[in-house]
């Protein structure tokens, strides 16, 4: 009998060690998941902040382009009044090459009209030498 009132205490210690083996095996996972989500953490708030350099990034990038399309914008009108400037000098050319041949046409006519009336006066003259 004294043997058969120890049996129960024996099963109860080979349950408490079960168990403290059980424990010891669920705070091993514990800490390995515990390990884990910490490790999760860090990587999530690593990638965090590259999302927020890259999002800065893609501001800069953005107020940049801006700037730049302004810059384009500026410089397209700038060539669209140089394009003008150079249209009117160009017509204004054209103007002064017109009247450049006008003129040589009235110097031209001017010079034919006297060379006729130097000729009359000439061949005039002459006559009246030849006549006295």
């Amino acid at each position: 009998m004294a043997a058969d009132s120890w049996m129960p205490y024996e099963m109860l210690l080979d349950e408490l060690k079960r168990g403290e083996l059980e424990l010891e095996h669920k705070k091993l996972f514990l800490k390995e998941a515990s390990e884990k989500v910490h490790k999760a953490r860090t990587s999530i708030e690593e990638q965090k902040r590259r999302r927020d350099d890259l999002m800065m990034s893609i501001s800069e990038i953005e107020e940049k382009t801006m700037g730049l399309s302004s810059q384009i914008s500026d410089a397209e009108q700038k060539l669209s009044l140089f394009n003008c400037e150079v249209q009117r000098l160009e017509d204004l050319e054209n103007q002064i090459h017109l009247k450049k041949v006008g003129k040589q046409k009235e110097i031209f006519v001017l010079n034919d009209h006297l060379y006729k009336v130097g000729h009359d006066f000439a061949t005039q003259t002459l006559s009246n030498v030849s006549l006295q």
